[in-house]
């Protein structure tokens, strides 16, 4: 999925991290810390062409490459 790929490189290129697990959480991997998780969502919403609402952040998902995927599809199907 292209979605996934894209965050996934963001992640391997900024932290340098070779192979990122997509179904794996951001911070129990350590792949992402607080001010890492600050930018991915700013590349997120630039990339593609989305804006993330408080309860999005609070989405049990919203931690791993696979649920933020989703929740990217869920915004962008709700505002097409």
């Amino acid at each position: 999925m292209e979605i996934q790929n894209q965050i996934a490189n963001w992640i391997s290129q900024n932290k340098n991290i070779e192979k990122v697990e997509h179904s794996v959480n951001f911070f129990d991997s350590g792949y992402l810390d607080s001010f890492d998780m600050i930018l991915l969502i700013e590349f997120c919403e630039e990339r593609f062409s989305i804006s993330f609402q408080e309860f999005h952040f609070e989405d049990r998902r919203f931690p791993s490459v696979d649920g933020l995927t989703t929740i990217i599809l869920e915004i962008q199907a709700e505002n097409p």
